[in-house]
């Protein structure tokens, strides 16, 4: 019925991805050109999923789900399929092949599918020490950042006091001082096709903009000799993302066999334009490599949650940091909820451990303190957590402001007269604190919360 031409085991043999036990070759017509498509299978089908391959494909990015292998993404991963049906099965791999071949022709569908999924069409290779950016790339307009080099990555931020804190969190100390190098941040108007990102460092210049944007990218070109990364923020849908170039620094006058790059000039002679192009030349190849992205909008939401920003300008303190208070503290840093109070005058013992947040290695220390250094550690990006390992009404005496600047307050004490109290200095207030009472069954069998706004009944109503 498809006409399709069983393959010999020499074919099988290769073709990338394999062992195949088994395939056929199709011919199939794509706009102008006929090309040839193996449906293969593996040797646990039909517990898993067929997959295309085409032969001698264009290049990436040209047609959209072809990958750079050649194999054709025809489902999204992880698609279950029917194995009492494996007929069925590789008769749906065909007609969904039939129709990507008409899609192809169809110029619009080729550039909506590519705009989604632009990052797989751009062949990035892997940095050799992973980027991390606590940019939002839609939000930073640059284009002049500063980045970390550690051992074992490099970190990327707007500024670098912002950096700075962040690494201070993620390490759980103070540092000083951190060294930090200058990165450019450039910002295309319009998503360039993946075949048109700069191959080499003249083309990458070319891509910034003319004014502030080219003049920041030159100035550490003329300046230094190191080498310079280049963050690139795409505007692609549904969220944007970076990639990064890294054009190699200067080559030394002592490095015996290697031109150096005021050659054949005396010193401080050499021109500007000169320069720069030996600094960003047409011959000096560069790949586009993997950025991640670390900043709040993207680890919380991956860019969908428009509430995360709000998140991040919140404060909820937390009064009981035991079984039930310890979680939901570490719930709110996972929603990125970005100032958290965490009040407790406990030390951790080993008996808390089956039930609480923290584990065998915080035994003895004060649950307040453990556990505001680990939300730092685990999530250095929020700016604001505090600890205080001291009863509430410690807190109500001397840093009022606490409670007070609090957007809601979870009481997780677990006990009546705390809480009583409590509730009786919450309604004292002439603006009364929007207040969360949450507590456990024996054995945690149940949880139950009741939430209290200004005006609402006292607690003990």
């Amino acid at each position: 019925q498809w006409r399709g031409q069983r393959l010999a085991a020499d074919d099988l043999r290769r073709l990338p991805k394999g062992p195949w036990v088994a395939g056929w070759r199709f011919r199939v017509a794509v706009e102008t050109d006929v090309k040839e498509v193996d449906l293969v299978f593996d040797a646990v089908f039909p517990w898993s999923a067929p997959r295309l391959y085409m032969r001698r494909p264009p290049a990436l990015g040209t047609l959209p789900h072809l990958e750079a292998d050649g194999f054709i993404c025809a489902f999204p991963s992880r698609t279950p399929v029917d194995p009492a049906n494996p007929v069925g099965i590789a008769r749906a791999y065909l007609k969904r092949l039939l129709e990507l071949a008409a899609d192809w022709s169809n110029p619009e569908f080729v550039e909506r599918e590519i705009s989604d999924e632009y990052l797989s069409y751009l062949g990035r290779k892997s940095a050799p020490r992973p980027i991390r950016s606590l940019l939002a790339p839609s939000e930073y307009a640059g284009p002049k950042a500063y980045l970390w080099r550690g051992r074992t990555g490099i970190v990327l931020s707007e500024n670098s006091e912002h950096l700075t804190e962040w690494l201070n969190r993620r390490h759980g100390r103070q540092m000083r001082p951190w060294l930090f190098d200058q990165a450019e941040v450039l910002r295309p108007d319009a998503l360039p096709n993946p075949q048109e990102l700069p191959g080499n460092a003249r083309q990458l210049l070319e891509m910034a903009a003319s004014g502030a944007e080219r003049d920041a990218f030159i100035e550490p070109l003329l300046c230094g000799t190191g080498a310079l990364l280049v963050a690139v923020a795409l505007p692609t849908r549904p969220h944007a993302t970076m990639i990064a170039y890294e054009i190699p620094g200067a080559r030394k006058e002592t490095e015996r066999g290697r031109k150096h790059v005021t050659a054949g000039f005396r010193a401080k002679k050499m021109s500007r334009e000169v320069l720069i192009q030996r600094r960003a030349s047409a011959s000096l190849k560069i790949l586009p490599m993997e950025v991640e992205r670390l900043d709040a909008a993207w680890v919380h939401g991956r860019d969908q949650l428009p509430e995360v920003r709000v998140f991040q300008g919140k404060t909820v303190t937390v009064l009981g940091c035991g079984s039930l208070g310890s979680g939901v503290a570490t719930l709110l840093a996972k929603a990125g909820v970005g100032g958290l109070n965490l009040v407790d005058p406990e030390v951790l013992d080993s008996e808390n451990t089956s039930r609480h947040d923290l584990g065998m290695s915080d035994v003895g220390h004060w649950k307040a303190d453990a556990l505001a250094q680990r939300l730092r550690t685990e999530f250095p990006h929020l700016p604001n957590v505090h600890e205080y390992h001291v009863r509430w009404q410690t807190i109500a005496e001397t840093k009022p402001e606490v409670l007070r600047g609090s957007d809601i307050i979870l009481v997780a004490i677990g006990s009546w007269m705390d809480e009583g109290a409590f509730e009786a200095w919450r309604l004292a207030q002439d603006h009364p604190p929007t207040a969360i009472y949450g507590w456990l069954e024996p054995h945690a069998v149940a949880a139950h919360a009741v939430s209290i706004a200004e005006g609402g009944p006292c607690f003990g109503c």
